[in-house]
């Protein structure tokens, strides 16, 4: 944990509204991720935990926006297996904030106006 591997991912400005994160099996519960903007933890939620499994994907619905210059997100990994290397795939949905108000109504503010 203490060796962790930093890569950064290039975005553009809009609204991330889906995560997916594909462990492979064989990972074995060892290689762990997390999902940062800068010095803040994203994913999980819980500054205190990873996302770990073993032939799973995780996957949920988000909003989450990405305003004009915070467009960079930043994915930590370690890996825990003295043997083996591991990798997770990311896939991220992204659409511009105009794309997903019809899709997501209630956080649309031209639905009020």
């Amino acid at each position: 944990k203490t060796n962790r591997q930093r890569t950064d991912i290039q975005l553009v400005s809009g609204i991330i509204h889906q995560i997916d994160l594909v462990f492979p099996t064989g990972t074995a519960g060892l290689l762990y991720v997390n999902l940062n903007q800068e010095a803040h933890q994203i994913w999980p939620t819980n500054p205190d935990e990873e996302f770990h499994t073993d032939g799973e994907t995780i996957s949920f619905k988000e909003f989450y926006e990405l305003k004009p210059g915070t467009e960079t997100l930043s994915v930590f990994t370690y890996n825990l297996d003295d043997t083996y290397a591991h990798s997770v795939i990311i896939r991220l949905g992204l659409l511009k904030k105009s794309e997903i108000q019809g899709l997501w109504l209630p956080w649309s503010e031209e639905v009020y106006e």
